[in-house]
């Protein structure tokens, strides 16, 4: 069952990529992006799909590390409390 994740997610990576590609490829026209006092450089539409994607990828990670990281913390919490509590019973026993 792990080698059909590995390639699912294998698969799932390369259609990505390829989309990516796709979609840089096709969408060649100029764009301009201004936000308040920053101006973007002009650059193709493509590239900057991609680059919004990308980071919008890397936000989405980053919090899901977080989220990740409390629950281990709350894991490692709960298998100190059984383990107290599985030594409290085997010492009434």
């Amino acid at each position: 069952m792990k080698w059909f994740k590995a390639l699912f997610s294998l698969l799932i990576t390369v259609l990505a990529l390829g989309l990516g590609i796709v979609i840089a490829l096709y969408n060649s026209a100029e764009v301009s992006l201004d936000l308040w006092q920053w101006q973007l450089a002009p650059m193709s539409l493509g590239m900057l799909v991609l680059l919004v994607f990308a980071l919008g990828c890397l936000i989405g990670l980053s919090i899901n590390m977080v989220w990740v990281w409390r629950l281990q913390a709350a894991r490692r919490r709960l298998s100190k409390e059984l383990q107290n509590s599985v030594k409290r019973v085997e010492a009434v026993q």
